[in-house]
């Protein structure tokens, strides 16, 4: 069986929806493929547990092509848009699952009614909410740690990471000065790594001053 893990849009997005991909891989023998933004590719090509990789594209004839020779039994989506949700139907891929949101839903036969702004969960507990849609046996929890870290130069075998930058969709996101001073904090017990997307320059400029 092929199963498609949509997530198109930003980094930190993409690494909500990686639980799932994860959950999928070691409970099943399915093959699974992501679809996700360019800027994703790299990551997405190098973890284990995920076995393809399409790069999305907003043309929906392009996108079409590259879904094609999958010939995916099922997809699940964390986010979903209208062009998604259309290039989805055209694929005939049977059993499409998403959240029950914005007016994309009426291209899935698999809906998950979420209140996501209510913040009851963690976002990717909430993606792990549509596997469940796939199959209610499995069991959502997961082998940490999901990435595995290699050219990190640190001292100590523990640290934490901070990657400040968002898309602008959350209005309750931190402020980089809060960043900043939580690194200050963390630095007292351990170390601290800060992470940007190709989009994330100017923060950068800031954390390194």
């Amino acid at each position: 069986m092929n199963i498609l893990i949509t997530r198109h849009d930003k980094i930190g997005d993409f690494i909500t929806m990686l639980p799932v991909c994860k959950v999928l891989k070691e409970q099943t023998k399915h093959k699974i493929v992501v679809l996700v933004s360019k800027v994703n590719l790299p990551l997405a090509k190098n973890l284990p547990f995920i076995d393809d990789v399409i790069e999305y594209s907003d043309d929906e004839v392009t996108l079409l092509k590259r879904l094609a020779p999958f010939k995916f039994d099922i997809s699940i989506s964390g986010y979903i848009e209208f062009k998604l949700g259309l290039c989805l139907f055209l694929a005939r891929i049977p059993k499409r699952i998403a959240p029950a949101t914005k007016i994309a839903q009426i291209f899935f036969n698999n809906k998950v009614k979420q209140r996501r702004s209510k913040v009851e969960k963690t976002e990717y507990q909430y993606n792990l909410d549509l596997v469940k849609k796939f199959d209610d046996s499995l069991n959502l929890e997961f082998k940490r740690p999901l990435l595995d870290i290699k050219n990190i130069k640190s001292n100590s075998e523990e640290f934490i990471i901070f990657h400040p930058g968002f898309g602008g969709s959350s209005d309750g996101n931190l402020k980089l000065k809060d960043y900043i001073s939580l690194a200050k904090k963390a630095l007292e017990f351990t170390n601290v790594v800060f992470t940007f997307g190709p989009d994330d320059k100017e923060i950068k400029k800031e954390v390194q001053l």
